[in-house]
Protein backbone atom coordinates (compact mmCIF):
# COMPACT_ATOMS: atom_id res chain seq x y z
CA UNK A 1 0.00 0.00 0.00
CA UNK A 2 1.07 3.54 -0.69
CA UNK A 3 0.60 6.13 1.75
CA UNK A 4 1.54 9.59 1.26
CA UNK A 5 2.17 11.92 4.11
CA UNK A 6 0.00 14.54 3.33
CA UNK A 7 -1.49 17.53 5.79
CA UNK A 8 -1.41 19.36 2.68
CA UNK A 9 -2.87 16.57 2.08
CA UNK A 10 -4.25 16.47 5.34
CA UNK A 11 -2.93 13.30 6.50
CA UNK A 12 -3.06 10.13 4.49
CA UNK A 13 -3.81 9.53 0.82
CA UNK A 14 -3.86 5.44 0.09
CA UNK A 15 -3.46 3.82 -3.42
CA UNK A 16 -5.90 1.21 -2.06
CA UNK A 17 -9.56 1.52 -1.17
CA UNK A 18 -9.49 1.24 2.50
CA UNK A 19 -9.81 2.86 5.73
CA UNK A 20 -6.31 4.33 6.01
CA UNK A 21 -7.38 7.94 4.82
CA UNK A 22 -10.12 7.93 6.74
CA UNK A 23 -8.24 6.93 10.24
CA UNK A 24 -5.56 9.03 9.02
CA UNK A 25 -8.02 12.19 8.96
CA UNK A 26 -9.84 11.51 11.55
CA UNK A 27 -6.68 11.24 13.75
CA UNK A 28 -5.21 14.54 12.43
CA UNK A 29 -8.67 16.58 12.83
CA UNK A 30 -8.50 15.02 16.49
CA UNK A 31 -4.66 15.96 17.74
CA UNK A 32 -5.29 19.55 15.79
CA UNK A 33 -9.06 20.46 17.68
CA UNK A 34 -7.14 18.84 20.66
CA UNK A 35 -4.11 20.91 20.39
CA UNK A 36 -6.44 23.82 19.64
CA UNK A 37 -8.53 23.69 22.81
CA UNK A 38 -5.10 22.80 24.91
CA UNK A 39 -3.56 26.39 23.59
CA UNK A 40 -7.25 27.74 24.24
CA UNK A 41 -7.77 28.67 20.92
CA UNK A 42 -11.35 27.90 21.01
CA UNK A 43 -13.45 25.26 22.95
CA UNK A 44 -13.91 21.95 21.41
CA UNK A 45 -16.97 21.77 19.69
CA UNK A 46 -15.32 25.27 17.32
CA UNK A 47 -12.01 23.75 17.31
CA UNK A 48 -13.39 20.49 16.28
CA UNK A 49 -15.19 22.00 13.23
CA UNK A 50 -12.30 24.32 12.27
CA UNK A 51 -9.87 21.84 12.56
CA UNK A 52 -11.95 19.70 9.87
CA UNK A 53 -12.40 22.89 7.80
CA UNK A 54 -8.65 23.64 7.81
CA UNK A 55 -7.80 20.13 7.14
CA UNK A 56 -9.90 19.66 4.27
CA UNK A 57 -8.86 23.00 2.40
CA UNK A 58 -5.37 21.25 2.57
CA UNK A 59 -6.33 17.66 1.68
CA UNK A 60 -7.84 19.05 -1.46
CA UNK A 61 -4.41 20.95 -2.10
CA UNK A 62 -2.79 17.49 -1.75
CA UNK A 63 -4.33 15.91 -4.55
CA UNK A 64 -3.89 18.76 -6.37
CA UNK A 65 0.05 18.36 -5.50
CA UNK A 66 -0.34 14.84 -6.32
CA UNK A 67 -1.95 15.42 -9.79
CA UNK A 68 0.82 18.07 -10.91
CA UNK A 69 3.61 18.06 -8.77
CA UNK A 70 3.72 14.15 -7.75
CA UNK A 71 7.66 13.57 -7.55
CA UNK A 72 7.25 15.77 -4.31
CA UNK A 73 5.70 12.70 -2.02
CA UNK A 74 7.39 9.95 -3.86
CA UNK A 75 9.10 9.65 -0.46
CA UNK A 76 7.98 11.50 2.65
CA UNK A 77 11.08 10.38 4.63
CA UNK A 78 12.97 13.16 2.22
CA UNK A 79 13.35 16.03 4.56
CA UNK A 80 13.13 18.49 2.21
CA UNK A 81 9.85 17.07 0.77
CA UNK A 82 8.07 16.87 4.31
CA UNK A 83 9.34 20.30 5.13
CA UNK A 84 7.97 21.77 1.98
CA UNK A 85 4.64 19.74 2.67
CA UNK A 86 4.70 21.29 6.34
CA UNK A 87 5.31 24.90 4.50
CA UNK A 88 2.70 24.51 2.04
CA UNK A 89 0.03 23.18 4.78
CA UNK A 90 0.94 25.89 7.37
CA UNK A 91 0.32 28.46 5.14
CA UNK A 92 -2.92 27.13 3.33
CA UNK A 93 -4.56 26.35 6.67
CA UNK A 94 -3.15 29.00 8.47
CA UNK A 95 -5.04 31.31 6.45
CA UNK A 96 -8.21 29.62 6.47
CA UNK A 97 -7.91 29.33 10.39
CA UNK A 98 -7.30 33.31 10.49
CA UNK A 99 -10.26 33.88 8.22
CA UNK A 100 -12.29 31.91 10.70
CA UNK A 101 -10.88 33.58 13.72
CA UNK A 102 -10.22 37.05 12.69
CA UNK A 103 -10.78 38.58 16.26
CA UNK A 104 -8.16 36.62 17.66
CA UNK A 105 -4.31 38.06 16.99
CA UNK A 106 -2.80 36.69 13.92
CA UNK A 107 0.12 35.81 15.73
CA UNK A 108 -1.55 34.31 18.05
CA UNK A 109 -3.34 32.22 14.92
CA UNK A 110 -0.05 31.65 13.37
CA UNK A 111 1.42 30.18 16.43
CA UNK A 112 -1.44 27.85 17.31
CA UNK A 113 -1.53 26.75 13.26
CA UNK A 114 2.90 26.18 13.20
CA UNK A 115 3.02 24.02 16.22
CA UNK A 116 -0.57 21.92 15.74
CA UNK A 117 0.65 20.81 12.44
CA UNK A 118 4.53 20.25 13.79
CA UNK A 119 2.69 17.95 16.22
CA UNK A 120 0.95 16.27 13.57
CA UNK A 121 3.59 15.74 10.94
CA UNK A 122 6.24 14.72 13.53
CA UNK A 123 2.98 11.70 15.00
CA UNK A 124 2.34 11.05 11.32
CA UNK A 125 5.87 10.47 11.05
CA UNK A 126 6.59 7.78 13.22
CA UNK A 127 3.20 6.65 12.78
CA UNK A 128 2.81 5.78 9.18
CA UNK A 129 5.10 3.06 8.35
CA UNK A 130 3.14 1.37 10.96
CA UNK A 131 -0.22 1.80 8.89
Amino acid sequence: MDIFLLDVVDAGVSSSPDKTLLLVLGITILAEAGFMLLARYNNFPTSLWQSAAVNAVSLLAGYLLIRYMPDTFNDYRIWKNLLLLLMITIVLEGVVLYLLNQKKPWVYTLIVCVLMNVITYLLFYLLVPHL
